[in-house]
């Protein structure tokens, strides 16, 4: 998931830092003091990164950095609630809501046009973001400038379920399952709106 969302600079390791920021702060409600502390350290690791991987792009994280913060995450995800049964599972998906959904609706979307679910696209959330938005507001700017731009509104996919998170952590199952349900609403209206406006984006320069 955490390389699926790998395309632009700074996306996934900013996705990694609100993400493990957030398992952090959930450790901490739970006194889990030990799951605190590799969160944190995650989160600085990863920040570290950042700082040479956006804007510029000095820095990649590749195939391996990128499974190892996508498996990082996931040991957080399951052993917060094992250690916590005060923590349910589906507060630990809701932080890691973008990148999950990401990766279901990528492979839904290869299903339905008979492709393997492996098989590489250019229709990711990103991808549609930087051909429907940026490359046509910004065109004269460096392409790393224009990667950096398609990460920060993205930046908001990760963030705002992590903070739903954190302010749903004490609410029962049910509700933190609507929340995630409503973020994949979320995701979905946002990729038919840019889907259609690069479906139209194509007609009219067809039609030119």
């Amino acid at each position: 998931a955490i390389n699926i969302i790998d395309g632009v600079n700074g996306l996934a390791s900013g996705t990694m830092l609100s993400c493990s920021a957030a398992f952090a702060l959930l450790a901490a409600a739970v006194g889990d003091t030990e799951l605190v502390w590799a969160a944190a350290l995650l989160a600085s690791a990863t920040a570290g990164f950042w700082l040479l991987n956006f804007p510029c792009g000095k820095l990649f994280l590749g195939d391996g950095g990128a499974y190892f913060g996508g498996f990082a995450l996931a040991w957080l995800a399951v052993q917060l609630p094992m250690r916590n049964p005060d923590i349910s599972p589906w507060l630990t998906l809701l932080v890691c809501a973008y990148p999950v959904i990401e990766t279901l609706y990528s492979i839904l979307r290869r299903l339905g046009v008979r492709q393997s679910p492996g098989a590489p696209d250019a229709a990711h959330l990103h991808s549609l973001l930087m051909r429907c938005w940026v490359q046509h507001q910004v065109a004269s700017w460096p392409s790393w400038a224009q990667h950096a731009l398609v990460s920060v509104p993205l930046w908001g996919m990760a963030a705002v379920p992590a903070l739903l998170a954190l302010a749903l952590h004490a609410h029962p199952p049910g509700k933190l399952a609507l929340a995630f349900a409503g973020v994949c609403l979320g995701y979905h209206l946002i990729y038919r709106a840019l889907s259609c406006r690069s479906a139209r984006q194509t007609a009219t320069a067809a039609d030119a």
